[in-house]
């Protein structure tokens, strides 16, 4: 039974695949041009992404080539109590300046 099955389905599965090969081989010349016109663009876009991924790739390398870092420490009060901050000051080139704190430790 189980042999009668399976040959049953690979019989369908095989004249199913022959139907699709002799529909995809049937084609019109026109259908035809147009999967070459369609593949050229579809080239075309993956040039245009591969240059811009490029570009891309390039800024992300290089895009803090600009921005001057600096390690300062100071000393602040925060409810009437000194601390020492130690910052690190980011100045990028619009003239935007970022300020994180890396420490802080309260002195007497």
């Amino acid at each position: 039974m189980k042999k009668l099955i399976a040959l049953t389905l690979s019989l369908a599965s095989l004249g199913l695949f022959a139907t699709s090969a002799e529909a995809r081989s049937s084609r019109s010349p026109a259908v035809s041009q147009m999967d070459q016109t369609s593949s050229q663009f579809r080239r075309q876009d993956r040039q245009r992404d591969r240059r811009w991924r490029d570009r891309n790739r390039w800024e992300d390398n290089h895009r803090n080539d600009r921005v001057r870092v600096f390690t300062e420490s100071r000393i602040v009060r925060y409810y009437g109590h000194p601390y020492r901050e130690i910052v690190q000051i980011r100045v990028w080139p619009n003239g935007r300046t970022e300020t994180r704190v890396l420490s802080r430790v309260r002195i007497r």
